[in-house]
């Protein structure tokens, strides 16, 4: 649809054609992130080390294990924590140790508690005896709290249940004294709970598991059930018994590396197999929760899958050593679109060798690990950090930056400076009167112009140059936008709430159905943003008569805060880089931006001056929300930003409205 009143149609036509040639995605997801970088892994034998397991905690630091004895010519042996920069964290340091004359030894699994506690698995030296699994604090120092095992065996999973719980993987012949036969279930103190592998017949060596949500343990591995046909693959009952019931037929005819189970109860298979419950499936399979294979999910790699992992938005990262993806180029790494299709966003540049683990961080940001040595061409050995499509408000270049931008009423022309190259860009698009509402509305990980014009209640978008814009009806002309991915698939949802009714109006781009909440009333500020960190922005409010925040997060339901008072100015975000948006003001009266971290905590900081608009953005690119303001009588923007400090610039004038703060009430 087309509004006739939309004069600017021919100006925006000869813009595009004046500065298109200057937009181009320039940090697509998959792109190797040249801002994180470990360098050198070494071994006191001079061999190769390998990089086997990669965790990422909540605050962006990434735990590293492997056969390594040195990071940069530092000591660590086989356990490393990096900070978010790839710099070793020296705060860290594991009392891990080799053996067999120092060429023996590894760490294979890491899995982060939710107290923060880490638990590590694999085979190393722990004073002086070879242990499968420990335990550590926050500082890499051994729990004091958790039982540690007699050695003799060898972890390559673990798996934490919730009910706190460990299910310990690998090639356990016996763990603790106890024939285990590959897997056993720990006591949340590390005691033996389960000699699982034994209850349920298994021959011998278990390499991956999966929690189903009834309790159901599936597994994976180079194994055969006593007294069956089945090999490689099983699922084992809640107290570690055979379930027959899981029909995979005679399991697989090679070894399985790897499981995942998905939201709706399928199961992601990978290894080197080339049939599996009795379908031909290379590498890489898709059961259903019964165990039959899932016809609709025909994806093939030409090699080995080690790592799985899925997606909040059901895609599906996977890594190993292959070239070939569904007859397409992939190299080591590849994500999948739900239906197991190849995610065209994703680059062919790859890693050079093996990819053994892969993590994903609540920002979207994956950490692989292997015994690579570049990652599509740029050196990163053993460990890389990749990117995702950006996140950052008014990021018109996608290089994972909020560029200095601004809508001019007057003229309904915006105008941008890209942080990737310097260069300034104009675009004519909407009318006097209309209201910003920029975002990713195609889910390419640029800032889309986008416009809601209450005479007619349209938004208008734009995403299609040769039609000149998209045009949606949606909403009253005295409703508020408020635009966001509410839904989780890296598309901007159109949105409004309705102050009259408390109701909120979402329009899912996923599916293009209505979701109605009633949450608000009348005064309240919306406030949409993540706030539970399942990258699905929550419906929220601010109350200015109480200073209370009420958020509906999809994970963790209602919740109400007390935090600001009447004539503060919502500024929310996620100011601690850890993928949940932070409770946060800026009091124009003082001046102060008033922080609720979820990972840092309170904190306060005096920033900008009487008439200031708040203008926060991540223009660093490192993922947290940075402090800026626009100041109208002078068309200076000053920044704060976390990892380059204090910056002015003039850009723009009185009367524009600065595009990162059209992402607030």
């Amino acid at each position: 649809m087309r509004s006739h009143t939309f004069s600017q149609s021919i100006l925006f036509v000869l813009f595009l054609i004046l500065i298109g040639a200057g937009r181009s995605v320039n940090a697509a997801p998959g792109d190797v992130d040249l801002s994180f970088n470990a360098g050198a892994l070494t071994r006191t034998d001079g061999s190769p080390p390998d990089v086997y397991a990669v965790a990422v905690q909540p605050d962006g630091k990434a735990l590293v294990g492997g056969s390594f004895h040195s990071i940069n010519g530092t000591t660590r042996v086989f356990l490393a924590r990096l900070n978010r920069d790839g710099s070793l964290d020296a705060t860290f340091n594991a009392p891990l140790q080799s053996f067999g004359g120092g060429s023996l030894g590894a760490v294979q699994a890491i899995v982060v508690q939710p107290d923060g506690k880490i638990l590590v698995g694999g085979s190393f030296l722990i004073n002086l005896d070879v242990r499968a699994v420990v335990r550590l604090d926050a500082s890499g120092a051994l729990d004091p709290t958790f039982s540690i095992n007699n050695g003799g065996s060898f972890a390559d999973e673990i798996v934490l249940q919730p009910d706190g719980k460990i299910i310990v993987a690998g090639q356990l012949g016996n763990f603790d004294g106890v024939q285990s036969r590959g897997i056993v279930r720990l006591n949340p103190n590390g005691t033996l709970e389960t000699a699982l592998g034994l209850a349920a017949g298994l021959s011998n060596d278990v390499y991956a598991v999966a929690l189903q949500a009834d309790g159901k343990i599936v597994v994976g591995g180079s194994f055969i059930i006593t007294g069956t046909t089945r090999t490689m693959l099983a699922r084992l009952n809640q107290d570690g018994t055979y379930d027959a019931g899981f029909n995979v037929g005679d399991g697989a005819d090679n070894t399985i590396f790897k499981l995942a189970v998905q939201p709706d109860g399928k199961i992601l298979a990978g290894g080197f197999f080339a049939h599996i419950s009795g379908a031909a499936r290379s590498g890489i399979a898709r059961l259903n929760a019964d165990g039959t294979v899932d016809a609709s999910f025909t994806t093939n790699a030409n090699g080995e899958v080690r790592a799985i992992v899925v997606q909040p938005d059901g895609k599906i990262l996977i890594g190993g050593n292959f070239g070939i993806i569904n007859g397409a180029l992939r190299f080591t790494i590849a994500r999948l679109k739900a239906d197991g299709t190849l995610d065209p966003f994703y680059p062919m540049g790859g890693a050079n060798a093996l990819v053994r683990a892969i993590a994903r961080h609540a920002t979207g940001r994956v950490f692989i690990g292997g015994n690579f040595t570049t990652i599509g061409g740029a050196p990163r050995p053993k460990v890389a950090r990749l990117l995702d499509l950006s996140r950052a408000r008014a990021d018109f270049d996608g290089d994972q930056r909020t560029d200095l931008s601004v809508y001019r009423p007057s003229n309904s022309i915006w105008y941008d400076l890209l942080s990737s190259n310097g260069a300034n860009g104009f675009q004519a698009f909407g009318v006097n009167g209309d209201i910003p509402v920029p975002g990713d509305y195609d889910g390419d990980g640029m800032t889309n112009f986008a416009v809601f014009r209450p005479a007619n209640s349209t938004w208008y978008t734009n995403l299609n140059p040769a039609a000149n814009y998209g045009a949606t009806l949606w909403g009253l002309s005295t409703d508020l936008p408020v635009a966001a991915d509410y839904d989780g698939d890296s598309r901007t949802d159109i949105a409004v709430f309705r102050p009259a009714n408390g109701n909120w109006y979402i329009l899912k781009s996923f599916d293009s159905t209505l979701r109605v909440e009633s949450f608000g009333a009348n005064g309240d500020l919306p406030v949409p943003d993540d706030y539970d960190g399942d990258e699905r922005a929550d419906p929220a409010v601010f109350r200015p008569s109480n200073g209370a925040w009420y958020l509906l997060q999809s994970t963790a339901g209602l919740s109400a805060q007390l935090f600001g008072s009447n004539g503060d100015r919502p500024v929310h975000g996620d100011y601690d880089g850890d993928g949940r948006a932070d409770l946060a003001l800026f009091r124009p009266s003082t001046n102060v931006w008033y922080l609720q971290q979820s990972l840092d905590g309170f904190s306060a900081q005096t920033f900008g001056a009487n008439g200031d608009m708040p203008t926060p953005g991540d223009y660093d690119g490192d993922a947290e929300l940075d402090i800026a303001v626009f100041r109208p009588s002078t068309g200076a923007w000053y920044l704060l930003p976390s990892t380059t400090g204090p910056s002015a610039q003039l850009f723009g004038q009185n009367g524009d409205v600065p595009v990162p703060s059209a992402y607030l009430p």
